[in-house]
């Protein structure tokens, strides 16, 4: 081989008819929607009631789970599910 650039090709020819070849890899969209942050602000004083309940031991539920169980409750009283 004469020169670096000879061998290069010859590399080269040689796996493009190998067996297993490596294809770049396309960008893909995932199926996974994006999320977005669902931060709402809560009230000093309806923090320290939840921690109050979650302390006398009436509710069991994190935080997250108590609002929503609440505003299930509130909806299905509204008729929001009829």
């Amino acid at each position: 081989m004469k020169n670096k650039r000879e061998m290069f090709n010859r590399i080269k020819a040689a796996s493009n008819t190998a067996p297993l070849q490596e294809n770049e890899k396309l960008e893909t969209r995932s199926n996974v929607k994006a999320k977005r942050s669902k931060n709402i602000p809560i009230p000093i004083e309806l923090d320290e009631a939840y921690k109050k309940v979650k302390a006398n031991g009436n509710t069991t539920l994190l935080f997250t789970a108590y609002i929503t169980e609440a505003l299930r409750e509130k909806l299905d009283k509204d008729g929001g599910f009829d």
